[in-house]
């Protein structure tokens, strides 16, 4: 997911996750009811103005109602193209210059 407001905390966040996972899906005439799990993963991370953020639902059904269905104003995907942040600390352990990378793409 992304577009996560800023205000948005954590909990929040894991609120409607568990609400995405705990949900038992109906199954139709011929498949049965596959139930839920209150216990799903997640990573929630900062990303531009706001968070972004990942869970691990249950089942594929689960999976296809949430991007359906999600009462949320979040934007929801199960695309992973190009970089996903799954982490961000609040103080990061490496600083570098962007503009030496040319420098060291020119050495490779």
């Amino acid at each position: 997911m992304t577009d996560i407001p800023e205000d948005v905390a954590q909990s929040e966040f894991l609120e409607v996750a568990k609400r995405l996972a705990s949900t038992s899906i109906e199954g139709g005439w011929f498949s049965s009811l596959t139930p839920g799990d209150g216990k799903p993963i997640i990573s929630f991370a900062s990303q531009f103005d706001g968070f972004a953020g990942t869970i691990t639902l249950p089942s594929e059904k689960h999976k296809a109602q949430a991007l359906e269905n999600h009462d949320t104003e979040w934007r929801f995907d199960d695309k992973f193209t190009g970089i996903t942040v799954l982490c961000s600390p609040t103080e990061p352990d490496l600083e570098y210059d962007y503009n030496c990378l040319p420098l060291f793409y020119m050495v490779l």
